[in-house]
């Protein structure tokens, strides 16, 4: 989309090294849980993508206090997750951080 805010990550070798990263950034988007978990534990606002699995989403939805969820069309892939979704749910997010540094 060429957005000059929005850039990939770098590649990592190990989770501290991710760890550290994450800890550095305003939000995230992914499909990893194990991000999402770290992202959670710095209480990061978060998007995920996750199957169409409620059982699954049980044990690994993120706990941040800003999260949204982006669900697949399927039980057991992420195939079929709306892009427009993260879009909306990114400027949903970064409207309600940014309403709370106004105060």
């Amino acid at each position: 989309m060429g957005l000059d805010y929005v850039l990939s990550a770098y590649k990592t070798i190990t989770i501290l090294a991710v760890s550290a990263l994450i800890k550095n950034l305003d939000m995230i988007i992914t499909p990893d849980t194990s991000i999402a978990h770290i992202a959670s534990a710095f209480n990061k606002p978060v998007i995920t993508i996750h199957e169409n699995n409620s059982e699954s989403y049980k044990l690994f939805a993120p706990i941040s206090d800003l999260n949204r969820t982006i669900f697949s069309k399927n039980h057991n892939n992420l195939k079929g997750f709306s892009v427009d979704s993260i879009i909306n749910a990114s400027r949903e997010l970064t409207e309600i951080l940014q309403g709370e540094t106004k105060l």
